[in-house]
């Protein structure tokens, strides 16, 4: 059960009922710890709890950059752009773990904190970051959807290095 601090609503993974199903009359809180769950336990196979979330015309952005770097760099506009995202993310990247530690809701701002630990499917180099990402709702759908992790992390994992420092030379 959250537990409700200041106006906010907190979810933590120790002590959240892991076998809850996603539904509508669920807080926007309760639903995206539903979708990191389910994607967590589908090891990022499955990325459609996060399309349930999304309106039609969502942002997705990212921390990673510059965005020509990698197509998870680039903004991401709308439902197909968002499973595109997803696609790159099946094509490059092995699930190892994705730990959802914490969900805090306050008005229309859901913050996601977790971890994350890809293995590049290119290079089988690892990243293990921490994680959080902004989701933010009108009218029960998330309209934007910002990410932040190590970015250095991910450039080494990716193989990108090389690239990188080519181009700030």
């Amino acid at each position: 059960m959250p537990e409700i601090v200041a106006g906010a609503i907190w979810y933590d993974r120790r002590t959240s009922n892991r076998s809850k199903p996603m539904s509508d009359d669920l807080s926007n809180a309760a639903r995206v710890a539903a979708a990191y769950r389910q994607w967590e336990e589908s090891l990022g196979a499955d990325p459609e709890p996060f399309m349930a979330l999304a309106a039609e015309n969502v942002e997705m952005a990212s921390v990673l950059d510059p965005p020509d770097l990698d197509e998870l760099a680039t903004d991401h506009h709308g439902l197909s752009r968002m499973r595109e995202y997803f696609a790159a993310i099946e094509q490059d990247w092995e699930m190892i773990d994705y730990p959802n530690e914490r969900v805090v809701e306050q008005g229309d701002t859901v913050v996601w904190i977790g971890r994350c630990c890809w293995r590049n499917r290119h290079t089988g180099l690892v990243i293990n970051s921490p994680k959080v990402d902004i989701w933010t709702f009108r009218n029960g759908k998330a309209v934007r959807f910002l990410e932040l992790f190590d970015t250095l992390g991910f450039a080494r994992a990716a193989g990108l290095l090389p690239q990188l420092a080519a181009r700030f030379a």
